[in-house]
């Protein structure tokens, strides 16, 4: 499979059974669309999470802001 942004040839690489297509040259990374889709939903069940953790412990506000930067 070749690079949308620079045509050069991706690597495949498995994370958690996520197949993760790379691109050696310009390092731009893509996800077939399912993948997206699962990424998307993780994130918004850890935002309502979040909501409630920041309801209840706000001390713990700051760790959840790290997780979606590790995240995103």
């Amino acid at each position: 499979m070749k690079c949308p942004d620079c045509h050069n040839e991706l690597e495949v690489f498995e994370l958690k059974d996520i197949k993760i297509h790379e691109c050696p040259k310009c390092k731009g990374m893509w996800l077939n669309q399912g993948v997206v889709k699962d990424i998307k939903d993780l994130l918004a069940l850890l935002n309502i999470l979040r909501i409630k953790m920041a309801v209840k412990h706000p001390r713990l506000e700051q760790a959840w802001e790290d997780i979606e930067r590790i995240l995103l």
